[in-house]
């Protein structure tokens, strides 16, 4: 049986996962890259100022080269109810560095096997989040199923600041 951890040794973690990240030089690219969309409808539009998903089905899934929000950017999520489910699954071989302001007025899903980092200077506005290693099958999410299995990589970990 796990038990949860302490704050202290929570911390601790969070700080060894922070050095580990700015030892390696782990940056954020400016916007996510790569993004197909692979179930449901949404089209995805960049600027300069940042990223717009706008959604127009209850449940999409887009798969991601990498997806990095650094400092400054804004990824927005436009989804046609607060119900709505957006599973963005990274497959690229770097954990995501969110940095920036991330929203929605829906329910996002972020899957990195590789981790995922929310920086102190990340701002997370959304209806739901749901951040993890772990994976989903692509059936079960549009079914209404969350039934998360192992990731391939079991040494990953998802972090955030205090």
């Amino acid at each position: 049986m796990q038990t949860a951890a302490s704050p202290a040794r929570s911390r601790k973690s969070l700080f060894s996962l922070l050095l580990v990240a700015a030892s390696l030089g782990l940056q954020a690219a400016p916007l996510p890259t790569g993004g197909s969309v692979t179930a449901g409808q949404a089209t995805i539009t960049a600027t300069d100022a940042g990223m717009t998903i706008t959604q127009s089905t209850s449940r999409a899934i887009i798969q991601w080269g990498s997806f990095d929000i650094a400092a400054g950017q804004t990824v927005r999520f436009v989804q046609p109810t607060s119900a709505a489910v957006a599973l963005n699954r990274v497959i690229g071989a770097d954990p995501s560095v969110l940095q920036g302001n991330l929203s929605a007025n829906g329910r996002v899903f972020l899957l990195n096997p590789n981790g995922i980092l929310f920086a102190p200077s990340a701002r997370v506005d959304v209806g739901g989040l749901v951040a993890s290693t772990l994976a989903l099958a692509d059936a079960d999410f549009l079914a209404g199923t969350i039934r998360a299995t192992s990731s391939p990589w079991p040494t990953a970990k998802a972090a955030s600041s205090p």
